[in-house]
């Protein structure tokens, strides 16, 4: 059945993704921005997609805009960066909790079918095997203010029924990633043949390519009666010290153009590896790309664009 699909954070990399892959559907997209710059990637796609300048933050503009459109799916992606962590509190609040407040207020007299909203592993305190369930961590800003949606999300299941989904995801990477993000600037520093600076020390992080990420959003939009909150990762550790090294190995570079300049300043989780087991069982999904697949896919689009 066609669907009226409403997209926040189309310009970030989940979002470009997961937009290409609908645009092949017969869905009818409907896609907020900010910047008409950050709209590049969608040159070739223009006549499929409804863009819509608003700013979440403007009430009065997405109340109307929500009443025109009434989606049937709604996938907010839209949130601020935690790489490099140089926001503040307010910051946060301001693009994650305050805009997703403003979102489902708008959406909850409406007849939506499903809420899809972009967790993450950072509400999590350091630590492997993270499930659903685990404690929860209130020492950075970015985590503290996506736990608060969180929250807020199950708040309105409860008072209004609200059908949301949150799924957490870990750390993805691969096609349009930012390039401050730690694969991508270590494949355009390698593609140009330069020494690549880790700035921070070696962290356990769990990797997932962008694909089975996509893949996720897709596949929960189309299960019935599901709510609640998923892990979308790999459940495998990965370092970030040995990650580079993987990658300049792969662009036929040797590892001593791989330097270590520590900032301690830049991250402070340590070790963040994730639990999948639930997303599992309950979404039948599951990662599809190994670490060396999907660096390899990675490479290749950067290569492209």
């Amino acid at each position: 059945m066609k669907k009226k699909i409403f997209i926040t954070g189309g310009t970030g990399t989940l979002g470009i993704n997961l937009i290409k892959k609908l645009s092949n559907t017969d869905h009818k997209l409907f896609v907020i921005y900010r910047d008409k710059k950050k709209l590049l990637p969608f040159k070739n796609l223009k006549k499929k997609i409804n863009f819509i300048k608003l700013n979440l933050s403007n009430k009065v503009l997405l109340n109307k805009t929500i009443n025109k459109i009434n989606p049937h799916i709604v996938f907010h992606l839209a949130s601020s960066y935690f790489n490099p962590p140089d926001l503040d509190l307010e910051d946060h609040l301001e693009a994650n909790f305050y805009n997703t407040f403003n979102l489902v207020n708008a959406l909850k007299k409406t007849q939506i079918e499903k809420f899809i909203f972009s967790g993450s592993a950072a509400v999590y305190e350091n630590g492997k095997n993270l499930s659903e369930k685990s404690k929860y961590s209130f020492v950075n800003n970015y985590g503290f203010s996506k736990l608060l949606c969180s929250k807020l999300l199950i708040t309105y299941k409860n008072l209004y029924n609200f059908p949301y989904i949150e799924l957490r995801f870990f750390s993805f990477y691969g096609d349009w990633e930012k390039s401050t993000r730690l694969v991508k600037s270590a494949i355009t520093s390698g593609l140009k043949k330069k020494i690549f600076y880790l700035f921070s020390e070696n962290q356990i992080r769990d990797y997932i390519y962008i694909d089975d990420a996509v893949n996720a959003l897709i596949s929960v939009s189309k299960k019935k009666n599901i709510f609640g909150i998923f892990n979308i990762c790999s459940a495998k550790k990965q370092s970030t010290h040995k990650l580079v090294k993987i990658i300049y190995k792969k662009l036929n570079l040797k590892k001593e153009m791989v330097k270590t300049k520590y900032n301690l300043k830049t991250n402070i989780i340590k070790e963040m590896v994730g639990n999948n087991l639930k997303a599992k069982k309950i979404l039948k999904w599951q990662p599809m790309f190994s670490i060396d697949d999907g660096l390899n896919q990675a490479i290749r689009s950067i290569k492209n664009h």
